[in-house]
């Protein structure tokens, strides 16, 4: 989901909601998306897209974008990286955070096309600031553990190419963007 105006974006909306980004989309003051593919031209010369997906697109119209991407590149798998831990709750916890967004990213998710289906919480720490305790993140993955819901743990460090290129990116979007995103800078931190 992103946060951009993205229908003032000067990109291609592919279906409804759904716009496919590139270095040379229009100037915004906030627009992540078009700084993470100049991000990657720069670094790679890679000419890539990032789609983005209207913040106000509900699991219908969301599962119908994801399908449309999945068809036309042909996706076995589709992984959703929630930058926070949030998305691991069951409902019952005191801090529930911000979890429309990745409540409406796994219900579209689980009824599309493709046969794999997963999610990600990569930013450990970062929903303090949305009122989410730890501790239950930690009690729900012991009870996925459990139910063999839970697939491991890794862990990326700064020497890593991964690591670095993280660290890279992110320092680029601090230089370009007037809003640093708490997440990013949370998990570069780390």
């Amino acid at each position: 989901f992103s946060f951009t105006m993205l229908e003032h974006s000067q990109s291609e909306e592919v279906c409804h909601g759904t716009f496919k980004i590139t270095r040379n989309a229009g100037d915004l003051d906030y627009f992540p998306e078009k700084l993470v593919a100049q991000w990657l031209w720069q670094q790679y010369q890679q000419e890539t897209a990032v789609y983005a997906f209207d913040y106000e697109l509900g699991v219908q119209k969301l599962r119908h974008a994801y399908n449309h991407l999945i068809e036309k590149y042909q996706i076995d798998t589709v992984l959703l990286i929630d930058g926070g831990t949030d998305s691991i709750i069951f409902g019952d916890e005191k801090g529930l955070g911000t979890i429309v967004e990745d409540a409406n990213s796994m219900v579209a998710a689980m009824g599309c096309n493709a046969p794999n289906k997963y999610i990600a919480a990569i930013g450990f720490g970062c929903d303090h600031f949305h009122g989410v305790n730890h501790y239950n993140f930690l009690e729900n993955v012991a009870t996925l553990i459990r139910d063999k819901g839970y697939l491991g743990a890794f862990s990326l460090t700064e020497t890593m190419p991964e690591g670095a290129a993280y660290l890279s990116m992110t320092n680029y979007l601090n230089e370009h963007n007037r809003n640093a995103s708490i997440v990013n800078n949370s998990i570069a931190g780390a």
